[in-house]
């Protein structure tokens, strides 16, 4: 006697994606990459933030500093064309970055080039200790 256990199987692929849509870390399943890719790193003087934007034309990106958050906003404009497979994603596009550092707001830089966008934040001056002086009465 066979048992065929492929009905339990063949719905497999379409529950993956339903968990990867509601909860994209459930499970152990890979969640998919979030767009636009982004790398953060920093030193004593500043915040280094890299993200890949190839495609994406400087006048259809904006940075927008608000608080502690740093939100990387754009349109990726699609390529027209009949396609067999399209994997680079396009359309409207957000990413929102969380800064634990004060910044000086005034020194930020950012520059888009050969697809990569590279924005400077440089760290504020801490403040010193200072000694108080205690008047007498």
């Amino acid at each position: 006697m066979v048992i065929d256990f492929s009905p339990f199987f063949a719905g497999r692929p379409q529950l993956e994606r339903l968990f990867d849509r509601r909860w994209p870390l459930a499970g152990g399943w890979p969640a998919q990459p979030v767009f636009p890719l982004l790398n953060v790193s920093h030193d004593e003087t500043a915040i280094y933030m890299h993200c890949r934007l190839p495609g994406v034309n400087i006048e259809d990106v904006e940075l927008i500093l608000a608080g502690d958050t740093l939100t990387i906003k754009g349109e990726r404009k699609p390529v027209q064309g009949r396609y067999y497979r399209q994997e680079r994603p396009s359309g409207p596009f957000q990413r929102v970055a969380t800064i634990n550092a004060p910044i000086d707001q005034d020194a930020i830089r950012a520059t888009l080039k050969d697809g990569i966008l590279a924005i400077v934040l440089p760290k504020a001056a801490p403040s010193a200790p200072r000694t108080i002086a205690i008047a007498t009465p």
